[in-house]
């Protein structure tokens, strides 16, 4: 992750927790805004449709997508040559006009 200077195996590591927390951040969410809207359908507003495993589910598919796309990553980063970086930073160029 070059925005964040982060490198190794943390650059894989921390895109793929972040996306776990707010998936379970948004679960948490939704069931709060769940029992405010309507506590006796609740359940009804969050959809499960009487799957009590619908959170676990949702977060699992993040956590699947999350870890499918940084082996993507990883497989382009070791697949694709390396672009020449340097510590400067890059002059606009600005169009004649």
């Amino acid at each position: 992750m070059t925005v964040a200077r982060i490198r190794g195996w943390w650059a894989y590591l921390m895109p793929v927790s972040i996306t776990v927390a707010f998936s379970g951040l948004f679960e948490i969410i939704e069931s709060w805004v769940a029992r405010i809207v309507s506590p006796e359908l609740g359940d009804a507003y969050l959809g499960t449709q009487g799957d009590t495993w619908d959170a676990q589910k949702d977060m699992t598919a993040a956590l699947a997508g999350a870890v499918l796309c940084m082996i993507l990553v990883a497989v382009f980063e070791k697949a694709l040559p390396r672009r020449v970086r340097s510590s400067e930073p890059r002059p606009i160029v600005s169009s004649p006009e």
